[in-house]
């Protein structure tokens, strides 16, 4: 004897399953595009970053997509994993730039002060300090 349900059609052991995968696909696909745009950089900041300053001679600020890197000196790197991006604009025409980022010492903030019409970039902490993108 078969086991019928009182539409006339065999139940499928697989059913809960594919609803569950389907739950699944839908909140990981959910998660990827907003998790993509948040992480939205500008391109005017991707690009790497260096300045004048005796002080930071061998220093540079390099901003790709997804990451944040700084070069601290010596040769040596540090690199973030940017989660979010924030921008504001300022009451002197600059656009700030908050990037959320994760790396070595957990999670970290930089906001960053552009100048749309110089295309220089300044740290919020260090606003005397100029940086210019390489290549431009």
């Amino acid at each position: 004897m078969r086991n019928e349900t009182s539409s006339g059609r065999t139940p499928s052991k697989y059913r809960p399953y594919a609803w569950l995968l389907g739950f699944v696909v839908t909140l990981v696909f959910l998660l990827l595009v907003f998790a993509s745009k948040r992480r939205v950089v500008p391109e005017e900041l991707i690009g790497d970053w260096t300045t004048t300053d005796a002080a930071y001679q061998d220093r540079f600020l390099t901003i790709y997509s997804g990451t944040v890197s700084f070069g601290t000196g010596d040769g040596t790197v540090s690199t973030g994993f940017i989660q979010k991006v924030e921008q504001t604009s300022s009451r002197t025409g600059e656009v700030i730039y908050s990037l959320f980022y994760k790396g070595d010492d957990g999670e970290q903030q930089i906001s960053l002060a552009l100048e749309p019409a110089t295309g220089l970039l300044r740290l919020k902490n260090q606003p005397k300090i100029v940086w210019k993108k390489s290549g431009t």
